[in-house]
């Protein structure tokens, strides 16, 4: 496969896969086993959108605007998720801008950042559109059949409803991401 294989005295494994076809360009993708998963069903929502509250947080002393004004330009994006059964970062960069990648990822894993501001108008953000998601028959539908075929079990109880997102806490989501991936203390 052409690929060169690193194992870190943090037991991380590195893969890494040289290509010709994009010389400009360099793609990260980190993952671990774990997810959602791990969270009680009743954090199930908290845990569900851990990682898009940080995205719209910031890291560090940032903000997600600063962040924004920062990376303009740059070719230079990360983002961590935390899915049902696993974890992980991805972003691209360019070669000469891979100190930023590198320094954005520390600080994601080191520094998350916790904005009740960016949290509420996340949450805004999300009634609004599954309001109107909701309102299209195909999705509906798709959330309907999703209930119906899991028995309506929280984890999947098809399209989240406005008051879903009342169910996100902050500091319940701020500790479910740390928890998932900070090495802060």
């Amino acid at each position: 496969m052409g690929t060169t294989t690193f194992k870190l005295s943090n037991g991380a494994t590195v893969i890494l896969k040289s290509t010709n076809f994009k010389n400009d360009e360099i793609l990260f993708r980190a993952f671990s086993k774990g997810g959602q998963s791990l969270s009680k069903d009743a954090d199930h929502y908290s845990a569900s959108y851990a990682s898009s509250i940080i995205s719209q947080s910031g890291v560090g002393n940032f903000s997600a605007v600063d962040l924004g004004n920062m990376l303009k330009g740059k070719g230079t994006s990360l983002s961590p998720s935390i899915g049902l059964y696993s974890e992980g970062m991805s972003g691209s960069t360019k070669p000469k801008e891979t100190e930023t990648l590198m320094q954005l990822i520390h600080l994601y894993f080191t520094a998350p950042r916790k904005d009740a501001e960016a949290f509420e108008s996340f949450k805004t953000k999300q009634k609004q559109l599954y309001a109107n998601l909701s309102a299209n028959p195909q999705y509906y539908f798709s959330g309907e059949f999703s209930k119906l075929m899991s028995k309506n079990h929280p984890r999947a109880a098809g399209l989240p409803k406005s008051e879903d997102f009342d169910k996100i806490k902050l500091e319940k989501s701020f500790q479910i991401y740390k928890d998932t991936f900070c090495k802060c203390g």
